[in-house]
């Protein structure tokens, strides 16, 4: 028995031995990624908290505002102390410069054998040598182009490697500000300045108010970056929390931004580049973002402290830097230490293929990216690696899968380019031939039966032909062609009905179910897995009520002519063009690229023009107004709909509070209830 159970025991830890280790249940936070919707989902934990450094020899750091990992060393602006504090990446103290010659030292660099320390306090940013002797001050340029009134408070800087310094001033909103020692006075211009983003508020604001009262107001200012880095190649990197839309900016040379739009935190505080030219952030809350050198995201981790001192969780987390071995640090203002993180092996992997992609080695990254797929199977990035090198080999088809799994919607377009081309070759012949026998059918058809007509068919059709229901839907294409005449159709000689109009409108919500949830993969807005037909037609027929119900009001009050149920009536034929034309549209989506993109553009501007058309003369006719006072009944109706929605949304919002209220007061007579 017990050589039996000894024998299980061997094989149980042989067989666990092999599996996988990308759980760590160590960890205190979770890891997630993004798919190509932008959706966030977790992943396996890409990094591990490894250790932390909190005391330095003797040392400790008292509110620390910035470090560099540096050649196997840490240079750390210790503030609170007045001093730069320069170790070893274990935590000993190798050296202590600045003391009683720095007053608040909050950001620096460390470039071409010398420290360069950005002293809020002094207004200077100084030099040091890597013994801790000053070698330079620069101060406030005298320069006349940098401004009379323009602000020098130093707060971050960098260092390219011909010794040209970037400077971030507390107030300065023109730019970052160039330094060189070796020009004369020093100032070499600003350097990618933020644009100025106004709200529409203030849009609204400059229409209406006069120049007096908005000389009154605050002067709109762009934001200024927070922090800033510099790359081996000199690209200077920014971080700007208040700006939306491009929080991270990766410059060129012109100071022009070439990231894409990137996933953001409104809380970044510090920006760092990896070996693998990957780029990393960190937010004051504790949150790392790791993104690939064109901004795509790749991990969000970390978090924040909430007081029980877990490692791998951050206070106010306010810079963060990558040493050559890809191991982050993280420095805590208000724990005054730095927390270390080590990549763990799915990591490893997913920069190892990424190096090999973004060089365009993409059949040698295809089996590493297979790996990767094995252990997370929705990584899209993975699945994007898989759909390149597929596409390098011509293997279209699985190309085609892999782009779709990682929603690459231009990889898609391509892969599907080729293969169309390819079954186009191969089936034009046949499809033509298809074609032309359902051409010979119809005319060899309509020969007989005028020939020697067929007189089931004939009376088959001449019943459909005079049946009312049918004329009634029939007439929809003549108020799509004659809409004048239609319009009077409607309103006097009752070419509609209830049962008409119900079968058309319903036409037109399945109609816009099939274009949502069918269109082509590279057309479609809808998100995978996304299935809320019974929701979509819900809202599609609240919409069509509280359209001309609002109309039927306005045009009332106005004189018109219009009952509700001719306005009922009309609106619904005046989407005859949607209804006929939409889903040919969208069928033909299904087999187009983005190289012809404009078919479908132009189809849904045509489509949509002749509605608004069919819907402004139809309120014309049937309220027989003139031309202007359409316009305006339009317009006052759309204000009436925007009023509308505006009380419905605060009803919504105090019936769900009362609701909340008396969900509480309910629980609490339960709760007191059951104590007693």
């Amino acid at each position: 028995m017990k050589k039996r159970l000894f024998k299980l025991a061997i094989i149980f830890t042989f067989i666990f031995a092999l599996l996988p280790t990308t759980v760590h249940a160590d960890v205190p936070y979770k890891t997630f990624t993004v798919d190509g919707e932008r959706n966030f989902i977790e992943t396996q934990t890409a990094y591990v908290p490894d250790s932390r450094l909190v005391q330095f020899g003797d040392e400790l750091l008292k509110q620390p505002s910035d470090f560099k990992v540096h050649e196997g060393h840490l240079y750390i602006a210790d503030t609170g102390n007045k001093r730069i504090l320069i170790t070893t990446l274990k935590g000993d103290v190798v050296n202590i410069m600045g003391e009683d010659i720095l007053e608040k030292p909050v950001g620096l660099d460390v470039a071409n054998g010398y420290v360069y320390v950005a002293d809020e306090t002094l207004g200077q940013v100084v030099q040091f040598d890597v013994d801790g002797n000053v070698e330079h001050v620069y101060e406030r340029p005298t320069s006349p182009s940098f401004g009379s009134s323009s602000p020098f408070t130093p707060t971050k800087v960098t260092v390219d490697s011909r010794e040209n310094l970037y400077v971030i001033s507390r107030g300065n909103s023109n730019g970052l500000i160039q330094l060189n020692r070796n020009t004369n006075a020093e100032f070499l211009g600003y350097f990618a300045p933020n644009m100025t983003s106004i709200s529409l508020l203030t849009s609204f604001r400059r229409l209406i108010f006069t120049e007096e009262q908005l000389a009154r107001m605050l002067n709109i200012i762009p934001n200024s970056p927070v922090n800033l880095t510099i790359d081996p190649e000199g690209l200077v990197y920014t971080i700007t929390p208040q700006d939306n839309f491009e929080s991270l900016k990766k410059l060129n040379m012109g100071g022009n931004n070439i990231l894409d739009a990137t996933i953001s935190d409104r809380q970044m505080t510090g920006v760092a580049v990896g070996p693998y030219e990957n780029i990393f952030t960190i937010s004051s809350n504790g949150y790392i973002y790791e993104y690939n050198r064109e901004g795509n995201l790749l991990f969000i981790f970390g978090g924040r402290d909430s007081g029980q001192q877990r490692l791998g969780l951050f206070t106010q987390a306010v810079a963060i830097d990558v040493d050559q071995q890809n191991s982050i640090y993280v420095l805590d203002q208000t724990k005054g230490e730095i927390q270390v993180f080590k990549s763990t092996e799915f990591a490893d992997q997913v920069h190892e293929a990424l190096v090999l992609y973004q060089d365009g080695n993409y059949e040698e990254s295809k089996h590493i990216w297979d790996g990767v797929l094995k252990v997370n199977s929705l990584f899209d990035f993975a699945n994007l690696g898989m759909g390149e090198a597929h596409f390098k080999d011509e293997n279209y088809a699985e190309a085609l899968e892999s782009y779709r799994l990682a929603h690459n919607v231009s990889g898609y377009s391509d892969a599907y380019w080729e293969l169309r081309n390819v079954w186009i070759r191969e089936n034009i012949l046949p499809m033509m031939g298809w074609l032309l026998g359902l051409w010979i059918f119809v005319k060899v058809f309509k020969f007989v039966n005028g020939k020697w007509p067929i007189t089931a068919y004939n009376n088959f059709k001449s019943k459909i032909k005079n049946n009312k229901l049918y004329q009634e839907l029939t007439y929809a294409t003549y108020f799509m062609k004659h809409p004048i005449d239609g319009s009077y159709g409607i309103k006097r000689e009752g070419k509609t009905s209830n049962l008409s109009v119900a079968i058309v409108g319903a036409l037109a919500l399945i109609v816009y179910a099939f274009s949502k949830y069918f269109t082509g993969f590279i057309f479609s807005n809808v998100r995978s897995g996304e299935f809320t037909v019974v929701n979509d037609i819900f809202i599609g027929f609240v919409i069509y009520v509280f359209v001309v119900s609002a109309t039927y009001l306005v045009s009332t009050i106005n004189d018109g002519e219009s009952t509700y149920k001719n306005l009922m009536h009309g609106f619904v034929y005046a989407l005859t063009p949607y209804i006929l034309f939409q889903p040919i549209v969208t069928l033909i989506s299904n087999f187009l690229t983005l190289n012809e993109a404009f078919v479908i553009q132009f189809s849904s501007v045509v489509i949509l023009t002749w509605v608004l058309v069919l819907l402004f003369i139809a309120i014309k006719e049937l309220n027989n107004y003139e031309g202007r006072e359409t316009i305006k009944i339009i317009l006052i109706s759309l204000f009436t709909m925007f009023i509308g929605a505006l009380i419905i949304f605060v009803l919504y919002i105090l019936f769900n509070q009362l609701f909340s209220f008396i969900q509480a007061v309910f629980r609490e007579a339960v709760y007191r209830f059951e104590i007693r």
